[in-house]
């Protein structure tokens, strides 16, 4: 390929990625004054310091693993061992996400104080921990089709995951499920997104393609990256926890 094929190439696939994202802002910011009527201040906090919260769970279950696969995979040529290494990262990511969540459910009355005295601070915990599983999946999905520079797909479910989460949100907030309502909408529409890429990309992520031995290279690399996620992550959301338990929900809003 020339250069200038080269270069083609990547505007075009600049533009297809670019595509999806900017359809998200836009649809974001018009709905931006009728979820500012459904939720109260207080309800914007609580549902500030529960992304905070699920950002920090994925960070941990994911184990860098989809980062250390963006390393990795282009370091070999066949597509038999390209596949083997996405369909074992993208069942690590499946197992470990589920035994994270089963062990924060099982402590998650000690947990609910993340969120201050939040009406329904259990209930929202329980739901929050439930949603990281297929959301940490949906994410991992997307990694993929990044890394496989599939930017029809990527984009389309981008679209998708915006046409789904948003309506069901609204209706579930205006039958006055609150953040609940938010993070079930969110839940669905990973499920949902998650299994259209999958669809699309079912060869690599067949559970006989997994190598238990490749988790040693993809640990050694993804480690390091999780412990930087962390960093940016304590550097740049953990603030939130601070306002909700010294001030309030309002002041997280």
């Amino acid at each position: 390929m020339s250069k200038k094929e080269q270069v083609s190439a990547l505007s075009k696939n600049a533009l297809i990625y670019s595509s999806g994202e900017v359809f998200v802002k836009v649809v974001g910011f018009l709905l931006l004054p009728l979820y500012t009527r459904l939720l109260s201040v207080a309800e914007y906090g609580t549902w500030a310091v529960a992304q905070t919260v699920q950002t920090l769970i994925t960070i941990v279950a994911a184990l860098g693993l989809s980062n250390a696969l963006s390393r990795l995979y282009y370091d070999n040529q066949c597509g038999e061992e390209k596949a083997r290494y996405t369909a074992t990262v993208f069942w690590a990511v499946t197992a470990v996400s589920i035994m994270v969540a089963s062990a924060l459910l099982a402590f998650h009355a000690q947990l609910r104080g993340v969120f201050g005295d939040a009406e329904g601070a259990s209930t929202l915990l329980i739901l929050l921990i439930c949603s990281s599983v297929p959301t940490l999946v949906f994410g991992t999905c997307m990694s993929f089709s990044q890394i496989m520079i599939r930017p029809v797909l990527c984009s389309a479910a981008t679209i998708l995951y915006s046409i789904i989460v948003h309506p069901v949100s609204i209706v579930l907030v205006r039958q006055h499920y609150g953040i609940s309502g938010i993070i079930i909408a969110n839940i669905i529409a990973a499920v949902v997104t998650a299994g259209f890429i999958l669809v699309q990309m079912a060869p690599s992520v067949r559970v006989a393609q997994v190598d238990v031995a490749l988790m040693r290279p993809l640990l050694k690399s993804g480690i390091p990256l999780m412990f930087i996620s962390l960093t940016a992550w304590v550097m740049d959301s953990s603030d939130r926890f601070f306002l909700n338990h010294f001030v309030s929900a309002a002041e997280a809003g």
